[in-house]
């Protein structure tokens, strides 16, 4: 990068706080998170949600939807502009609510969790101001609130929860988030023996429960449940993540269903029925040796040769004349129900059912 400082150069200018490249590294670094309460103290926050919980309409943050903004508008704020107002009124809100979150769920206590030999392992309290380290320049930043873990506050909004955020200043700090985010993607199944133990445990937990006055059926029903979420913690599956597949629903999300078009396969086969001797170049030159992946089938009438280009060739009537494009994108294909015949066997076969929308009810008008 032209002009840009080597690292020796950068650590000569850490190591000078009263250098202009310190004191905008360090306001930059504190501008995107930060440690404290926003334009409050902890004993000013706790008093104002104790004094909103005491309201009969007060909800609690953790358990509500984030609210949208205002549009904002395009002149300088205005008292008499309705829309500034609410604009005042949404920020008003916003800060009450990061500040409510953060005193429910941000805040750290120590305890048996967390301190080893009379220290605590996530290092609090923390430091109330920003310092540099003088032996190697890094930077260690403020924190208002000595107990609270670092945020930033659209995040904590938008959340609902204790997201922390934490700037990653050395190598060391980003090969350790980096082994964290790989070891929780590779996490491998749990072992047999750790599923038994897991369910000898909540056997054992809840021997009062089995043999208590609760009717079978609502011990049939608890006992799964408490082993399903005791797996569930063993493996670390997140709620979410659980109850997309109970739902059937995928583990990612995107915007677009792209589909497969085996496009060259299909060029191949449609140069066949070409006699001209520059496409039979053509396709040499595209593809010297075309060897389509055939799969075998098995049916009643024996075996029959596969390939995917038969989704495109073979249609039913009504859609013989629907460009290529429009075909892939507007038809499925799914499995057929078994349909008993006069001796009782049953078939399977597959067909493609076209999507019941107005494109494709314009197509069929065209054909």
């Amino acid at each position: 990068i032209v002009n840009s400082l080597s690292p020796q150069e950068i650590h000569a200018q850490m190591m000078n706080p009263q250098s202009t490249f310190w004191k905008e590294m360090v306001d930059y670094l504190e501008s995107v998170h930060q440690g404290e309460f926003i334009d409050k103290t902890m004993t000013e926050v706790q008093n104002d949600v104790a004094y909103a919980a005491s309201d009969p309409d007060y909800k609690d943050p953790t358990q509500t939807l984030p609210e949208a903004p205002p549009y904002p508008c395009n002149h300088q704020p205005d008292v008499k502009c309705h829309n500034c107002t609410k604009c005042d009124t949404w920020w008003q809100s916003f800060k009450n609510n990061v500040n409510d979150l953060l005193y429910r769920s941000n805040i750290h206590s120590c305890g048996d969790h967390c301190t080893v030999k009379g220290e605590c392992k996530a290092k609090f309290p923390r430091p109330y101001k920003t310092t540099v380290d003088e032996k190697v320049g890094y930077i260690i930043l403020k924190k208002l609130e000595t107990r609270l873990n670092t945020f930033t506050t659209t995040l904590t909004y938008l959340l609902r929860s204790n997201p922390d955020v934490t700037s990653l200043l050395s190598g060391t700090a980003l090969k350790s988030v980096a082994a964290y985010v790989t070891d929780y993607i590779t996490e491998t199944p749990l072992k047999t023996y750790t599923i038994f133990q897991t369910i000898c445990d909540v056997f054992n937990c809840q021997t009062t429960m089995i043999g208590g006055t609760l009717r079978d059926q609502e011990k049939a029903r608890k006992l799964p449940t408490q082993i399903v979420n005791s797996l569930s913690v063993r493996m670390e599956m997140g709620a979410p993540m659980a109850a997309a597949y109970l739902l059937g629903n995928p583990d990612h999300y995107t915007s677009h269903r792209f589909r497969t078009v085996y496009w060259k396969s299909y060029s191949s086969e449609v140069l066949k029925d070409w006699d001209s001797t520059d496409l039979d170049q053509l396709a040499e030159n595209d593809n010297p040796n075309p060897k389509d992946q055939v799969v075998v089938k098995r049916s009643r009438e024996g075996y029959t040769a596969y390939t995917p280009i038969m989704d495109y060739i073979y249609r039913p009537k009504p859609f013989k004349d629907v460009c290529l494009y429009d075909w892939i994108h507007l038809s499925r294909k799914k499995l057929l129900p078994n349909i008993a015949s006069n001796s009782d066997a049953s078939q399977t076969g597959t067909a493609v059912e076209a999507q019941e929308d107005s494109r494709a009810k314009s197509l069929i008008h065209k054909t």
